[in-house]
């Protein structure tokens, strides 16, 4: 199977996009060869997220010129914020940031895509983990993610999409979800711990079981895009980066983006 560094990062784009449209309103549109990824009104409007784009360019072998023809001459839904996500193989995005800036657009956060080869070993809790087939099972899990991040109730029986949680003492612990649309390769779409169970090994013990259900479905290697306080918990379990990218926002919204941004982090 080919897993040049061109076919991954075509996969995660792909699934990323398959993984929201598949929970929530979310929609995309192919412009010349390149994905416009919008989030819809229920993440945008969400009070649990803090999104400041609603729209996402994908650029990958693209010069950034084009992407920008693009961006200018595209009708954006929603409020019309977008950002646009340039992928580079080295850490250092310097000549991306030379090359977007006199197009119009500021260098804003960056990112990391990192895959694991299946099987992995690490100790894990004994907690046991569902995966989450009915509404009833929905129900339980938003008693305990109500104020933080709800299970989007389109997610039950969502193609190439599977589900899972933990359940501790009648409440839901965690959850998070696994697409597959190729044999074998999946993407890791999100995990969550509720924070009054941080600590316990709630997302190792989802972990290890959703690998385990990959190694049974014959997935070699999964792929996510940790959050900047899970990246030292996805690499000591044997995720490696594979690539890295930018985010760039036009200029004359980068001032509102970054306020948001830094309320985020509080």
């Amino acid at each position: 199977m080919d897993y040049s560094l061109d076919f991954l990062i075509n996969h995660y784009i792909l699934t990323f996009v398959h993984s929201m449209e598949a929970a929530y309103d979310s929609s995309h549109e192919e412009i010349n060869d390149v994905i416009v990824f919008y989030y819809g009104d229920e993440m945008s409007n969400s009070p649990y997220e803090v999104i400041p784009y609603q729209s996402i360019i994908f650029a990958w072998n693209k010069p950034p010129e084009e992407i920008a023809e693009i961006a200018r001459a595209y009708p954006f839904k929603g409020d019309g914020s977008y950002a646009i996500q340039a992928f580079h193989k080295e850490m250092d995005p310097q000549k991306f940031k030379l090359r977007y800036q006199p197009l119009g657009f500021e260098y804003f956060l960056p990112s990391i895509l990192q895959m694991v080869d299946l099987p992995t070993d690490f100790e894990t809790p004994d907690i046991p983990v569902q995966q989450v087939n009915h509404p009833e099972q929905v129900e339980l899990i938003n008693q305990t993610f109500a104020d933080c991040k709800p299970f989007p109730q389109k997610l039950v029986g969502a193609e190439a999409c599977t589900s899972f949680y933990v359940e501790i003492d009648g409440q839901a612990a965690g959850w998070s979800y696994l697409v597959q649309q190729q044999p074998h390769l999946a993407y890791l779409a999100g995990m969550f711990t509720s924070p009054k169970f941080r600590q316990m090994g709630v997302a190792t013990t989802i972990l290890s079981t959703m690998h385990q259900f990959a190694r049974q479905k014959g997935i070699q290697k999964i792929q996510l895009v940790p959050s900047f306080m899970a990246w030292n918990f996805y690499t000591k379990r044997s995720y490696q980066t594979i690539a890295h990218f930018s985010t760039f926002l036009p200029m004359e919204k980068m001032a509102v983006s970054t306020h948001l941004a830094s309320k985020s982090k509080r």
